[in-house]
């Protein structure tokens, strides 16, 4: 069935089995991107020709036209943007089980929905800062550290969500010790090899840290971001809903990671920086 099916790619990409399109090894963000939209939307959507979950479909019955209907539905009722990453994950089983010989052919890939309009906004200084601030008194109502460094991490270096949650404390990820700040952002939380890179902080986003550091008594090799318990924090939930509170304390709306991320491109483009130069920042 198309649920065994995913369970064993899942399996076989965190070993490094499965191979992506490029014939590489996914990275382990990917990986866990692909098993929550395969949870989430893929194998619990109903086929209108069968009645059945794909879950519990052979993976042989899996066609072009049922992949098609599942892209419109969730482009409808979720988002394209949801729909895509489905879809993505689906084309990913399949084309591990066509290259194990356990399915003659795979479907062909769908029509998918347009991608919504590219991201115009971003944050001046003056706006980042504030967002700073209202995250630092966000977390002193809050009695927790955690959307305050979050955020002057975001800010600082321009590093997706992803890459931000998975760092840990030390020369891996944050170094604060060193004479001169930085984050170093590891090939397994990235997407592309590019990813891979080590980026200067300023101290007036590195005093952020520091302060987090001292009150989550964070030690070397330890997650810097972690819930109660010291497990890694999801992108959604605490950490979404947090950023959203404090940019509309900031009166700044429901703003999204990736404001921020693309608040440091055009920040640093702005100060006449060599593309080449934002591009390694940014990790393109």
């Amino acid at each position: 069935t198309l649920s065994d099916g995913a369970r064993d790619f899942l399996m076989r990409a965190r070993a490094g089995k499965a191979l992506n399109r490029s014939g590489r090894r996914f990275a382990s963000n990917t990986v866990d991107n692909y098993e929550r939209a395969l949870r989430v939307h893929v194998l619990e959507f109903v086929s209108n020709r069968t009645g059945k979950d794909l879950k519990d479909l052979p993976v042989d019955e899996i066609d072009a036209r049922m992949i098609q209907a599942m892209v419109n539905h969730l482009a409808v009722e979720a988002s394209p943007a949801i729909a895509s990453a489905a879809e993505a994950s689906l084309s990913a089983v399949l084309r591990d089980l066509f290259a194990r010989e356990i399915i003659d052919q795979q479907p062909s890939r769908p029509a998918l929905p347009s991608p919504p309009p590219g991201r115009e906004k971003y944050l001046t200084i003056a706006e980042a800062d504030r967002l700073l601030a209202a995250a630092a008194a966000d977390d002193d109502r809050q009695g927790c550290s955690l959307m305050g460094p979050l955020i002057a991490v975001l800010i600082a270096t321009g590093c997706r969500i992803s890459e931000a949650l998975a760092l840990t404390w030390g020369s891996g990820g944050i170094d604060l010790d060193g004479e001169l700040p930085t984050v170093t952002v590891l090939r397994q939380s990235t997407k592309t090899d590019a990813g891979v890179r080590r980026i200067g902080i300023e101290r007036e986003y590195s005093t952020h840290l520091e302060l987090h550091r001292q009150r989550s008594g964070g030690q070397v090799g330890g997650l810097v971001f972690a819930d109660r318990q010291g497990n890694a924090l999801s992108r959604d939930g605490r950490v979404r809903s947090g950023l959203r509170r404090v940019g509309r304390q900031a009166g700044l709306g429901n703003i999204g990671f990736h404001v921020l991320r693309h608040s440091q491109g055009c920040s640093l483009a702005h100060a006449s920086q060599v593309f080449r130069e934002i591009a390694a920042r940014l990790g393109h």
